[in-house]
């Protein structure tokens, strides 16, 4: 390694790579590119950030929700660990959210064992635009019990 060096934190193609500052060659320093939590060989989950002390680099490994301490010369890893910091914990199923800005849509009547359809038609304003890449998000709630939709399935949020 050069000490003229950049790393960078290359997220959506789970790498980081090192740019040599005097001739501008970019080059894969770890990760494979595909999105992986191993440590050998070097697997990354969308690093979002770098940081370099003491000849070692840090890595926000974003996805797998850790940091990763990397020695710069030989490439070794280890679980950067802090002490009472634990890991995000999966969401629970929430309360019947604030409805005041929903779509409403007429009741339906359906039988047990049916499947159902929804069309949702988004209008952007002016001055807006979609991004392609970030998926449309939704959430199916039940006020009361019913026994259609599983009690598993409310809550949660589904994305295309």
């Amino acid at each position: 390694m050069t000490t003229e060096s950049l790393f960078v934190a290359d997220s959506y193609n789970h790498k980081i790579r090192q740019v040599d500052l005097a001739n501008g060659a970019t080059t894969t320093w770890i990760g494979s590119g595909k999105p992986g939590n191993s440590l050998d060989p070097m697997m990354l989950n969308e690093p979002g950030g770098v940081s370099i002390a003491d000849n070692r680099l840090y890595v926000a490994d974003t996805n797998n929700q850790r940091v990763l301490s990397i020695d710069l010369a030989t490439k070794q890893s280890t679980v950067f660990a802090v002490k009472g910091l634990t890991p995000p914990v999966a969401a629970v199923v929430r309360s019947m959210p604030d409805m005041k800005d929903a779509a409403s849509v007429e009741p339906q009547k359906i039988a047990v064992g049916e499947k159902i359809a929804f069309n949702v038609t988004l209008t952007i304003p002016d001055g807006h635009k979609l991004n392609e890449l970030a998926p449309v998000s939704w959430e199916v709630f039940s006020e009361g019990d019913q026994p259609i939709v599983p009690k598993d399935a409310l809550g949660v949020r589904d994305e295309a």
